[in-house]
């Protein structure tokens, strides 16, 4: 068994209006980082794919909105695999509640690195000189609500002795999401042996546990001021040990907008223009911090 790396992303929600941007008075310049700024998170996934050159991209659901219909998000999806098909990296894609099967558009001619999951689960072996590397499983939403606990319908392949990934877009009991798609538990994930799921649905970072490794990346791209915080993907390095596998994550930055609530203290403060100071020593710390 070899060691692999491999990026993780979901939930990029590629060209989804952010909440309140057509009642900002900001200008014309800050409006535009705005409504670009998914799509400037889905570049630098691939630039960063094309700088670290993982074993394989993973997609997990939710990369646009159906609702949205949006073009111009799966073009650009389109372009950046083609990228991707250029440095010889596959991209594995399972589709969630709000980019489900149906909401594909057929004309779109994807490259033949791409592998994006039926409504029935599947399972892609990859290859590294000519032995197997890792058995990617997935599954994808075939409609916008999709109520079944899709976990369970994944085991693993016992002939095949190597890293294998499960791909699922769902909520994991207890996680804190109110839309509750795909519903599953720890142990159903648990229970198909894998050695490592990469989930989407859940907009916040999150390792549910280590052995196996379950994992949402969050979203890439904070979509309104409750999503605070950086936010990114997941470059993941599974090492064999003792007949299994161990996997450790390093975050990677991709939206180029940071929301965030600076707390701004008012003690002693007598005069109005003080409170004018705080507030800008606040909000100069949050931009270098940022």
């Amino acid at each position: 068994m070899n060691s692999l790396r491999y990026i993780h992303a979901a939930d990029l929600h590629l060209d989804t209006p952010f909440l309140g941007l057509s009642r900002t008075d900001a200008g014309e310049a800050l409006q535009a980082q705005l409504r670009d700024a998914t799509f400037t998170a889905l570049q630098r996934l691939f630039d960063q794919c094309e700088r670290l050159r993982p074993d394989f991209l993973v997609l997990a659901g939710d990369i646009y909105n159906q609702e949205e219909h949006s073009v111009k998000a799966q073009l650009a999806l389109r372009d950046g695999c083609v990228r991707l098909q250029a440095c010889g990296i596959p991209v594995f894609w399972a589709h969630g509640n709000h980019d489900p099967l149906d909401s594909r558009l057929k004309a779109v001619d994807w490259p033949d690195n791409v592998t994006i999951f039926g409504p029935e689960p599947e399972q892609h072996v990859l290859y590294r000189d000519g032995a197997p590397l890792a058995v990617i499983h997935g599954i994808s939403h075939a409609r916008i609500r999709e109520a079944r606990n899709l976990a369970l319908l994944f085991h693993r392949q016992p002939e095949t002795d190597c890293f294998q990934l499960g791909v699922l877009h769902c909520s994991v009991e207890g996680s804190p999401t109110q839309d509750r798609y795909a519903p599953c538990s720890l142990d159903d994930l648990r229970a198909a042996g894998l050695d490592a799921w990469a989930l989407g649905h859940v907009h916040e970072r999150r390792i549910l546990a280590r052995h196996p490794f379950i994992a949402y990346p969050g979203n890439a791209q904070g979509l309104h001021i409750n999503e605070g915080g950086p936010r990114g993907c997941l470059l993941v390095t599974a090492e064999a040990c003792d007949g299994a596998f161990s996997c450790r994550e390093e975050f990677l930055p991709l939206g180029p907008v940071q929301w965030q609530r600076p707390v701004i203290g008012l003690d002693a403060v007598e005069q109005l223009d003080a409170v004018e100071d705080r507030l800008l020593e606040a909000l100069t710390t949050v931009t270098e911090k940022a």
